[in-house]
This record gives structure tokens, C-alpha cells and sequence, in this order.
């Protein structure tokens, strides 16, 4: 290390913008800290289902609106607008709270947690005081309101989503339909597949995707008319439901009429034969009944006479 440090002051290295006559051997290096850009949150435009709040944005977005702007073109234009709707958004509806997940919790609800949140603080620096119960009743009390409200909002908030898929479903709105489904199994695909071109090579600029988007569409969509076209009017229709139904119950009740298995056998003769080998196997080559162990016992010890 000392190596280091002595070649580093004879070539007058500057590091971090320490000259070499700063420079003692003893050094710490330091790095560049990386900030994190935090996204933006979405405006709460579910404000917007209460009338009250509704209004209020109508008419504020109405007066900013009403002052008059001379714009040039039409991209001052529309960020002349864009900027007024989006402040007055800010100004009137704000932010959402919480992640896409806890999108369901209402104001009231994150009021009570900003209130416990509060009253957490108030009894950590009270807990070595004698009067930290009444704040730590405070706590239990607002803590056990939250739980509760946000069992409220989750349910409410099912409820309504479920009003809304069934509504859609009736409606035959698929797209609707399934964006609700994927907005409760918080399930999304993602497109992270590169446009290529027609060799394959993959396309990095938007003006190169967008005109092979256009070329794509082209070759898809203006189609030449085909020389030949096929007459239909001369082929047989298909048979239908019912007539294939009634053939096909037609050839089994012919069958079990005519007295013969599906192989084509007999069933009467195929009956006889196996009554008659039965009944060779029960009888002896002279024609009388077998019997087993047990009846020649007991027919022998019935005929023995008594001495």
C-alpha cells in the first residue's frame, strides 16, 4: 500500500480533487451516491365518483380554462392543456396514497393511520412516564379503528368489483371483463419481446418500429383479389344432428332385433353351449352328478349300520 501511495504522489495523481500536496498516505475513498428517482404517483381520480369532488373539479378546471391564451402551434396547444388539467388534478384531487395494492383504502382510513401513527409517537416518549397508559389506550383504540375501516374498504371495494364483472359479463365486454380479473389476481404479462425486421435484425429506434408496424399492417391488410373463386352452390349439404342421430340409433335396434351379438355371433346358441358345458363339468363320464369329499363322507356314514 505504501508502494502505491509513494507512486501515486510522484506521478501527482489527483484523486476526488486532492492534489498531491494534500496528499498524507491516509486517504478514504468515496462514492458517488446514487440517487433513486422516485415515480410519480397516480392522481386519486376515484375521487372524481363523489359529486362534491367532481364539481369542484369542474369548475376550477372551468376558470383556468376561460383565460385567454394565444398558443401558435398546435403542440402549444396541447401542452397548454395537458399542463391545465394536470394542475388543476394536483390541486384539487392530489395524489394517491399507499401502492397499487392498497389502492382500496379510502381517505378516512388513511386520516385514522396518519392519526396512529401520531399516537404511536406520543407513547414511545411517554413510555418511562407514569401517565404513558392513557397513551397507550389511545394507541389500542385508533389501531383497532383502523383494522377495522380497512376490512370495510377491502370488502366495499370487492363488492364493487364484482358489481362491475358481472355488469360487464351481462354486457358481453370481455375487455373489461378481464382487465377487472387481472386487476384482483394482480397478474400482468409482460411485452418485453423486441420488434424485429424481416431478417431478424432487432429494431432500436421508434421511427425504425413504426415503419415496420406500417409495413407489417400493408402486407396484412391489402390483400391482392384471388384469380379463382370458389363456387359453393354446387356442393351436397352436410348431413345434420338429427339424421346422424337416428342412423346411428337405427343399426343397434336392427341388430338386437335379429338376435346376434355385435361380433356377429348367435346369442341363443352361444347361451346353449356354455349351459351344456356346465353341465358336463358337473357330471361324470357315466352321466351321474359329481360329488366332493364331504358328501362321500357323509353318504358313507349314513349307510354304516348300527352293531
Amino acid at each position: 500500500m505504501d508502494q502505491v501511495l509513494k507512486s501515486m504522489k510522484d506521478y501527482r495523481l489527483d484523486i476526488l480533487g486532492i492534489s498531491e500536496m494534500r496528499w498524507t498516505g491516509q486517504g478514504r475513498l468515496m462514492l458517488k451516491k446514487v440517487e433513486k428517482v422516485q415515480p410519480k404517483r397516480p392522481y386519486a381520480v376515484d375521487k372524481l365518483k363523489n359529486n362534491n369532488v367532481s364539481e369542484s373539479f369542474r369548475e376550477e378546471l372551468s376558470k383556468k380554462l376561460a383565460v385567454p391564451q394565444h398558443p401558435s402551434t398546435i403542440e402549444e396547444q396541447w401542452s397548454l392543456f395537458s399542463r391545465t388539467i394536470t394542475e388543476t388534478a394536483e390541486a384539487v384531487l392530489g395524489r394517491r396514497r399507499g401502492t397499487n395494492k392498497e389502492r382500496w383504502i379510502t381517505d378516512h382510513t388513511w386520516k385514522l393511520i396518519d392519526e396512529r401513527k401520531v399516537a404511536k409517537i406520543k407513547r414511545e416518549q411517554k413510555r418511562r412516564l407514569r401517565s404513558w397508559r392513557m397513551e397507550d389506550e389511545e394507541y389500542r383504540r385508533l389501531d383497532r379503528e383502523v383494522k377495522k375501516s380497512c376490512r370495510n374498504d377491502k370488502r366495499r371495494w370487492l363488492e364493487e368489483k364484482a358489481r362491475e364483472a358481472q355488469e360487464a359479463a351481462e354486457k358481453n365486454n370481455t375487455k373489461t371483463l378481464y382487465r377487472i380479473v387481472r386487476e384482483l389476481t394482480s397478474s400482468r404479462s409482460s411485452s418485453g419481446v423486441p420488434t424485429r425486421s424481416k431478417d431478424g435484425r432487432a429494431l432500436l429506434t421508434d421511427e425504425e418500429q413504426e415503419a415496420r408496424w406500417v409495413e407489417h399492417f400493408k402486407e396484412v391488410l391489402n390483400q391482392p383479389i384471388p384469380s379463382m373463386l370458389f363456387n359453393f352452390d354446387h356442393e351436397t349439404p352436410a348431413p345434420t344432428l338429427n339424421e346422424k342421430e337416428n342412423g346411428w340409433t337405427r343399426t343397434p335396434t336392427a341388430k338386437r332385433k335379429t338376435g346376434k351379438c355385435g361380433n356377429g355371433l348367435d346369442a341363443r346358441r352361444w347361451k346353449e353351449e356354455e349351459r351344456e358345458a356346465k353341465k358336463d363339468m358337473e357330471t361324470d363320464s357315466e352321466g351321474r352328478p359329481k360329488r366332493d369329499g364331504c358328501q362321500l363322507a357323509r353318504s358313507k356314514k349314513g349307510r354304516q349300520r348300527p352293531e
